[in-house]
């Protein structure tokens, strides 16, 4: 097995990969899906209950207990007491989504949006790291804020 090929797109566009990185990069994109485990158990941790529909999951990893402002709604109350295994989970599942993106480089998936969608997957990993070195709760975070609203 030299590549991955596919019925519904064959073997057009697809470059020759070892057996072994596609392995290893697929390990990686895939162990990833750990750090929402270790997400639920930081929620389960909390005192006021921790809502998939209210909360970011970057709230886990806000490391001071507070009412936080978001620009486009109401203040709301944060405590994340396992805030250091949250952040310490973004930067690992970022660090995995990189490290599999390089091990998967030998493979070029067909057709322009795939490949789009392969460069949009891989530049979020870095943006994950970012999440758990910088805190919402960071005076630094202000730094990684854009405003989209209309002027």
């Amino acid at each position: 097995m030299s590549a991955i090929e596919s019925r519904a797109v064959g073997m057009d566009g697809v470059r020759v990969a070892s057996p072994a990185a596609v392995a290893a990069g697929g390990v990686c994109w895939a162990g990833g899906v750990a750090q929402y485990a270790v997400a639920q158990l930081v929620a389960a941790a909390w005192a006021r209950p921790y809502s998939l529909k209210s909360n970011y999951i970057s709230d886990l990893g806000i490391t001071a207990c507070g009412l936080f402002h978001v620009r486009h709604g109401t203040s709301y109350y944060v405590c994340s007491p396992g805030h250091g295994l949250a952040n310490a989970s973004f930067v690992i599942f970022g660090a995995l989504r990189i490290a599999g993106a390089v091990l998967l480089r030998g493979i070029r998936p067909a057709g322009h949006l795939a490949r789009r969608a392969l460069i949009l997957w891989t530049l979020s990993g870095p943006g994950k790291v970012i999440i758990g070195l910088v805190p919402e709760s960071s005076r630094s975070w202000q730094g990684f804020t854009v405003d989209a609203r209309p002027q």
